[in-house]
C-alpha cells in the first residue's frame, strides 16, 4: 500500500514536469516517519527534487526509507494482535 502510494506521488511529479508544469519549485520526498535525509549526498546535499528522477534517487539510496518500508513493525509487541478480520479493527489479547 505504501509503496504504490509512493509510486503514485512519483507518477504525479513526471506528469506535471512532462506537461511543462513546474512542481512549484520543487518536492521534498517524505514518508510518514522520516524523510531520506541520509542521501542528500546522492542529490547534490539536497533534499529539493526537481524530477522523478530525483525522487527515486533518494527513496532507494535512503537507509531511513528503507527501514520504514521493511522493518518499521518487527519491534511490535508480539501480544498484541489486531482483529482486522471483524471489520472494527479492535485491539485484543491473544
Amino acid at each position: 500500500a505504501l509503496t504504490s502510494q509512493i509510486q503514485n506521488a512519483i507518477n504525479e511529479l513526471g506528469r506535471t514536469t512532462a506537461s511543462g508544469g513546474s512542481a512549484g519549485g520543487g518536492v521534498l520526498p517524505k514518508l510518514n516517519w522520516s524523510s531520506p535525509r541520509d542521501a542528500t549526498w546522492m542529490n547534490c546535499g539536497t533534499l529539493k527534487c526537481q524530477t522523478p528522477g530525483d525522487v527515486y534517487l533518494l527513496l532507494k539510496s535512503s537507509e531511513f526509507v528503507a527501514f520504514d518500508l521493511e522493518k518499521a513493525w518487527e519491534d511490535l509487541d508480539s501480544d498484541l494482535d489486531l482483529d482486522l478480520d471483524s471489520g472494527g479493527g479492535e485491539e485484543r489479547m491473544t
